[in-house]
C-alpha cells in the first residue's frame, strides 16, 4: 500500500497518508486543522547503490523528502 504526501491548502501543514491504490483519488482531511482542501504532492524517491561496485557502503543517488537527501549528515530539512 503506497504512502501519499499531502499539503493542506488552509494551514499549509504537510502530512502523509497510507491508502490503497483503489482510494488514491481521495483527498483526506488535514490532521492539523481538519480542513478538507488538501492536495497530493509529487513525491520523489531515493535509490542507493555502491559508489564503486566494491561492496562499500551505499551512497544516495536520488533525493526525496526527509532523511533520503541528508547523506547521513545534519540537514535543515529533517533535523537529523
Amino acid at each position: 500500500m503506497p504512502i501519499y504526501e499531502y499539503c493542506c491548502q488552509d494551514c499549509s501543514a504537510r502530512f502523509e497518508k497510507l491508502l490503497p491504490l483503489s482510494r488514491a483519488h481521495e483527498q483526506p482531511p488535514c490532521p492539523e486543522c481538519s480542513g478538507g482542501k488538501t492536495r497530493k504532492l509529487l513525491s520523489t524517491i531515493a535509490a542507493v547503490r555502491s559508489s564503486d561496485g566494491s561492496g562499500a557502503p551505499p551512497v544516495s543517488v536520488g533525493g526525496g523528502g526527509g532523511c533520503a537527501g541528508c547523506s547521513g549528515g545534519s540537514c535543515a530539512t529533517c533535523g537529523h
